[in-house]
């Protein structure tokens, strides 16, 4: 197993679910800000700018009550990347997506969907919704689909600097290039490092030895709580019965995927931005959920069949969501 060193000033996981980090009036200032950078975040894909004049091109030729449906559909979808499949395949499944996230908001907001003179009935006429959506809608929801992604990577890359001890050598003052190859170098290892076996997902990823420390990394709080749960207009908070309660596996394989990709951009020795794209990363959100369900099944099935044992899988889910609300 590749080995992690220490390193000086690095905030390397270290404390339980139930440290106070997230506590006092500083937090609270750190909370609004990763808040902030999320909403303004803008991942290398640039597919949602592209489509802007596309949007408002066919925003005239939408009603409000159209409209107020569409702005409820979209925290709907959001919520459906994150706890069903945050890679959708573009050319079919996000249809459903969309599909359901619109009947959805349209059983919410007790409104009618129009599109010019036309209405349109969600329910009983799901083939004229199908060309309405995929006429408006669908091009502007599939390229919003890399933003919504690049939201919860960007909050990463912002942390796994500090969280795991990488170190720029651009910010490097004293010009030496020894020094700076060095730093190259530990950077390369560390990655190295915390991707064996998704060290990083662990309590402390210099020690896997602590008991109960699988998947107990405080950066997958932080970016639960920052993306899904920071205020109370959030989406975790908003949907959270419907999407959020248990807390899915898939968003935790989710997070997992984005941190990965954030510790990917270190790999050559200095940070280089990587896309947050199906392509590549969906194989990796898969492995990243098989080994969730894996252990979670284990674990379950382990408490059941051993008497006073505890489902640590389960006590987890319950601490995350507890933690982040």
């Amino acid at each position: 197993m590749p080995r992690i060193p220490p390193t000086p000033g690095a905030y390397l996981a270290s404390t339980p679910l139930n440290d106070k980090e997230d506590g006092g009036a500083s937090t609270s200032h750190k909370q609004a800000r990763d808040t902030d950078q999320l909403e303004r975040s803008d991942d290398s894909d640039r597919c949602y700018k592209k489509s802007k004049r596309g949007r408002e091109r066919s925003a005239q030729d939408l009603s409000m009550d159209t409209q107020a449906v569409l702005k409820v559909a979209y925290s709907h979808f959001k919520c459906k990347l994150a706890t069903v499949n945050p890679f959708p395949d573009v050319s079919g499944g996000i249809e459903d997506f969309i599909l359901e996230s619109i009947s959805v908001a349209r059983e919410q907001t007790a409104l009618t969907v129009t599109m010019g003179f036309q209405e349109i009935n969600l329910v009983s006429m799901r083939y004229d919704l199908r060309k309405c959506m995929l006429t408006m809608a669908l091009g502007q929801v599939k390229a919003r689909v890399p933003q919504l992604r690049g939201q919860v990577k960007s909050l990463a890359c912002d942390k796994v600097k500090a969280a795991y001890g990488f170190i720029d050598p651009q910010e490097n003052g004293d010009g030496a290039s020894r020094v700076d190859a060095n730093m190259i170098e530990a950077n390369r290892l560390l990655v190295e490092a915390l991707k064996y076996k998704s060290t990083f997902a662990y309590l402390d990823p210099r020690d896997r030895s602590v008991p109960n420390s699988m998947y107990r990394n405080p950066l997958i709080l932080k970016v639960i709580k920052t993306v899904w749960f920071s205020d109370v207009h959030a989406d975790g908070v908003r949907f959270g019965t419907q999407y959020f309660s248990p807390l899915p596996v898939k968003v935790i394989a989710f997070v997992l995927t984005a941190i990965e990709c954030a510790i990917d951009e270190w790999s050559t020795g200095t940070p280089k931005k990587h896309n947050f794209e199906g392509k590549k990363y969906s194989a990796v959100y898969v492995r990243h959920l098989k080994d969730l369900e894996l252990w979670s099944t284990f674990s379950e099935k382990y408490a059941r069949t051993n008497p006073g044992r505890k489902d640590l899988a389960a006590e987890l889910l319950r601490e995350l969501l507890q933690k982040a609300r």
